[in-house]
């Protein structure tokens, strides 16, 4: 790391050992007198990089922070190798069988690789139960590991990136009942319904400006799924009328509880056997075509509102914008 020599020292000593042992505090209420689970708490709720540099306060903290059950990796685009890096070590040094929680943020550029290793980790060694991947500026990316989409012990998994998500040809998540996918496309329509018809325990499901890409026919099918949301507002990329972006999206509902939709409704959304469903948003997005005239944007839209309408009528209570009403 030639040209920052003093950041290299200050990230890599927070994992060596202190050269003086400090002598214990007498006072009562000094954190140091505090146990150690209370103190690995504690360390819980800063970034991972902050709980390291507490090792080097004295012996007792050398290693406290390799107990912790919660970690956080935040982007740090001007030290982004230093980052990596420091991850690594990180996971290498966690002496914690299981990681409760595992955010993950950063730049990948050309270290697909090196961060599906991080995954891959998380998963087999410490059987993460929630998983939080944030990842941009991808140059080319490699699937993620498959291990991930068989994980036992997940039960929250929020993946955000703007690229293709590949799938393995077998997926069963069997404890998961959060997911949260934002910013994908996704790419084979039979792998994509083996994903949403894996998730037997799923409670929350959201999809934030994903696209359908070339899939015609999607089926979201949870038995246990009680919340589902689907945003589509970001239209920036986006031109209804599309030929290439339309898909028809059937969600059996069987325990849906709450329902939302926002977006342009580019596609078709039919919900069925909703007979559960408490309440329902819906929020219909404006945005310029260049493939249709505005009379028929309007009227696919009303086509694809009422069989949307329909899958509703149970509903007790529905909201609707001003503008959807219009």
């Amino acid at each position: 790391m030639s040209g920052e020599p003093s950041k290299f020292m200050e990230t890599t000593c927070v994992i060596q050992k202190p050269q003086k042992k400090q002598k214990p505090n007498g006072n009562p209420k000094c954190l140091g007198n505090l146990p150690d689970e209370v103190l690995r708490h504690i360390l819980s709720f800063l970034p991972t990089t902050d709980a390291v540099r507490t090792s080097v306060l004295s012996r007792r903290w050398e290693y406290l922070w390799a107990s912790i059950p919660n970690l956080n990796f935040g982007r740090q685009p001007a030290n982004r190798n230093l980052l990596m890096d420091f991850v690594e070590r990180a996971l290498c040094l966690l002496d914690s069988s299981v990681i409760k929680r595992l955010s993950l943020s950063c730049d990948v550029l050309g270290d697909a690789s090196r961060i599906n290793t991080w995954i891959s980790t998380a998963v087999r060694w410490h059987n993460v139960q929630e998983l939080n991947v944030h990842l941009e500026k991808i140059e080319r990316f490699v699937p993620l590991p498959y291990c991930l989409f068989n994980c036992k012990t997940l039960t929250s998994l929020h993946l955000d990136m703007m690229y293709v998500l590949k799938l393995p040809t077998t997926i069963y998540f069997s404890s998961l009942k959060i997911l949260s996918i934002q910013r994908v496309t996704f790419l084979n329509e039979y792998l994509t319904r083996k994903l949403f018809s894996g998730l037997p325990v799923l409670e929350e499901l959201k999809l934030r400006n994903c696209s359908w890409g070339d899939l015609k026919f999607v089926s979201i099918s949870a038995p246990k799924l009680h919340r589902l949301f689907i945003f589509e507002n970001d239209t920036r990329n986006r031109d209804f009328g599309s030929p290439s972006d339309f898909c028809q999206v059937t969600i059996v509902g069987d325990s849906l509880k709450k329902f939302c939709y926002i977006g342009n409704l580019t596609g078709e959304y039919c919900l069925c056997k909703s007979f559960s469903l408490k309440e329902a948003y819906m929020k219909e997005a404006y945005i310029h075509t260049t493939w249709v005239s505005l009379s028929e944007r309007r009227e696919q839209i009303a086509l694809r509102m009422i069989k949307l309408l329909i899958g509703l009528s149970n509903v007790e209570q529905l909201t609707l914008s001003s503008y959807t009403i219009e």
